[in-house]
């Protein structure tokens, strides 16, 4: 027997993106992180996705939420035209539903489930992922061609 939380119900792309995962107000009084952590306010988690896909995300980050904890994840690309910089790609209100203590660094590692998903949530995730696959295009064209 099985659960939704155990068995993975779609395919992940694995990448390695910027975000950002702000904490709801209603989960503000469990969690807030102290001036002297990497976070960039109280309220606000940094972090690297690490994997995607249509039911969630997989972020790695030195800090720690609970499960339940629920907050908006940004997700910021590489913006291609104006090299080096980065643009908001996506942004959808999340859960953590598993944490994993991944490195004595500390590293965690947290999944995170799309909360109260639409047709349009599904959309914006299936775009993101053809925007990072066309980054990957683009970097391997990149690095695989000669340049002066």
């Amino acid at each position: 027997m099985s659960s939704d939380l155990t068995t993975r119900q779609h395919e992940r792309k694995q990448v390695d993106l910027r975000v950002e995962f702000v904490i709801d107000e209603s989960c503000q009084e469990q969690v807030r992180f102290s001036s002297m952590s990497s976070a960039p306010d109280p309220f606000t988690l940094p972090g690297r996705l690490v994997d995607i896909s249509r039911g969630g995300v997989g972020i790695s980050t030195t800090l720690f939420v609970p499960r339940t904890c629920f907050g908006d994840l940004k997700i910021f690309i590489p913006d291609v035209i104006g090299r080096g910089k980065e643009k908001l790609a996506f942004q959808h209100r999340v859960v953590v539903r598993r944490i994993r203590l991944v490195d004595h660094a500390p590293t965690y590692l947290l999944g995170m489930a799309f909360d109260q998903a639409t047709p349009e949530t599904e959309t914006g995730i299936v775009a993101v992922m053809n925007e990072i696959e066309t980054l990957v295009q683009l970097v391997e064209q990149d690095t695989g061609g000669a340049h002066a």
